[in-house]
């Protein structure tokens, strides 16, 4: 059976979580302007991290945000800004901050499987100033949530509010397929055959096809690294 591992748009580093979880951001953090959000992008970001024990009211750069992070899921960034999702204990946190002229090259230099560049991508992001931070904890599905799909079908998914992604196996008996809801990523089996050369009919396939299998494992979505989404 062939499989394809699907990657994602714009995703950094499983790495860096490493490097930054070594040093202690809080002390890069040196800007004191206060964040550019909203007062209802504020409001929001408040009351969602206020429900699971985070105070975000005090974080003004990324410095700040990352300060008690436990593990970084995914990052990406553009010339406009710095988007991070990553966890705080059993929280997962997505946070915004907005790119200094000078930082992209810099991260572009630098080798982020390297120890050794640790400090320099500190100095390089931490000082970025923060448009939004939020927990999205609340809209990821639990294990017993997907399992309630199985014996349903594709087309249940999609009325349900998921997104198609990629296929992740086919070839063989099974299909898999990375279905996104909100800024998380579940992956289902379905019944049917897809070949090779039909991996790009954008989920077809399995429209009408039963659910075997299914999985979630706390996948961030390409959604929640879409720079197009900020404001």
């Amino acid at each position: 059976m062939k499989s394809m591992k699907h990657l994602g748009k714009a995703v950094a580093v499983i790495a860096l979580a490493i490097c930054l979880g070594a040093l202690p951001l809080a002390a890069c953090s040196s800007s004191s302007g206060s964040a550019s959000s909203s007062p209802a992008a504020s409001d929001a970001a408040g009351s969602a991290s206020a429900q699971a024990g985070i105070d975000v009211s005090g974080w003004k750069t990324l410095g700040d945000a990352l300060a008690d992070q436990t593990g970084l899921l995914a990052s990406s960034n553009d010339d406009n800004y710095f988007m991070i999702v990553y966890n705080i204990g059993e929280s997962t946190i997505r946070a915004v901050a907005k790119m200094k002229p000078g930082v992209a090259d810099k991260l572009a230099d630098l080798d982020f499987f390297n120890p050794d560049d640790a400090e320099k991508i500190v100095k390089a992001i931490g000082g970025l100033e923060l448009v939004s931070a939020e927990d999205i904890s609340g809209g990821l599905l639990s294990q017993d949530d997907v399992n309630a799909y199985v014996g349903k079908t594709g087309q249940d998914l999609l009325d349900d509010g998921f997104a198609f992604e990629s296929y992740y196996m086919y070839g063989g008996d099974e299909t898999g397929a990375e279905m996104s809801r909100d800024y998380f990523s579940y992956t289902f089996t379905f019944d049917v055959h897809v070949d090779e050369n039909a991996t790009e009919d954008g989920g077809e396939a399995i429209k009408d096809a039963t659910i075997t299998d299914a999985q979630a494992m706390g996948n961030i979505a390409n959604d929640a690294l879409d720079l197009s989404f900020v404001n």
